[in-house]
């Protein structure tokens, strides 16, 4: 995804982003008056159908097929649900606070500029992983974690990490489970089946529900 404000390129990432949180956040300063934004959310080899990508600005556009006629851009993030051929970009203050006085229009003046931006990525990967490490007794706290990566599709980012805490309890069921998790998502599911496969079922009697669930 790219999104250039007023012919400046002020995000740039060829990742997949989840849509179900603040994955991805630009921060920059912006001045009031007439501005030109453009988002493109993902490349399609030549004679793709791009199918029906829409940028959703305000609830009305949720009925008229996504067009952006003079919409605010107050309600799109928690309107579009779990429509993945959608996309919902919004704009806030630096509190947080949805900028609800923006419309947009098809046309428009604006003046080029350049943006000094700052890029908070991953933030809810790294909230889980700033909980953990505070609290790295609270073993819930890792498997927020990797449900964290999976969910964002960074597995392999967190392929390491998992590693290292698996070395740290060899023989825990649960550490085992999480890395044989992540070894499936990242594509390594005869890995995961061999770390689990050596388990003690006998000793570990939730093991079992663990297992099936790891097959399914």
């Amino acid at each position: 995804m790219k999104i250039w404000l007023d012919g400046n390129l002020v995000f740039d990432n060829n990742n997949n982003i989840d849509k179900n949180w603040d994955s991805e956040i630009v921060t920059l300063t912006i001045k009031k008056g007439e501005h030109r934004l453009l988002v493109k959310i993902s490349e399609f080899p030549a004679g793709y159908d791009a199918g029906n990508f829409n940028l959703y600005f305000h609830e009305n556009s949720f009925h008229n097929g996504g067009r952006p006629y003079g919409n605010s851009f107050e309600d799109g993030y928690d309107l579009y649900g779990n429509d993945h051929e959608s996309f919902a970009l919004r704009i806030t203050d630096v509190d947080g606070k949805v900028q609800s006085d923006i419309t947009s229009e098809f046309e428009g003046n604006f003046s080029s500029a350049t943006y000094q931006t700052e890029l908070t990525q991953k933030t809810v990967i790294n909230h889980f992983q700033n909980r953990l490490d505070k609290n790295p007794e609270n073993w819930a706290n890792y498997y927020l974690l990797c449900k964290a990566y999976m969910k964002f599709d960074n597995s392999e980012d967190g392929e390491e990490g998992f590693a290292n805490y698996l070395k740290s309890h060899p023989n825990s069921v649960y550490f085992n489970y999480l890395m044989a998790k992540m070894y499936a998502a990242n594509g390594k599911g005869e890995r995961g089946e061999k770390l689990i496969s050596i388990l003690d079922k006998s000793k570990t009697p939730i093991f079992r529900i663990l297992y099936k669930e790891f097959q399914s």
